[in-house]
């Protein structure tokens, strides 16, 4: 999930939410799918950020208008 609040300031309040208790479900068409959120960092967002932009190629100009660190939330299927 490429997460910027529009490149605000401050953090959207679903990605507080997500840190403050990471499992949650997503809905895929009429799939509910309950999963695990984490704040990608290091080599795992390197490898993400690629991909995250392709998909959004707006969140790139987010990050260098923000003046705080926008994170990479990974949603990772639970059992």
């Amino acid at each position: 999930i490429y997460r910027s609040n529009g490149g605000q300031e401050t953090p959207p309040a679903w990605l507080l939410n997500l840190q403050a208790n990471p499992d949650a479900e997503v809905e895929v068409g009429r799939r509910h799918i309950p999963v695990r959120a984490h704040v990608a960092e290091g080599a795992e967002e390197a490898a993400l950020l690629p991909r995250a932009h392709a998909y959004n190629p707006h969140g790139a100009g987010y990050q260098q208008r923000a003046r705080r660190h926008i994170p990479l939330v990974v949603l990772v299927p639970r059992a």
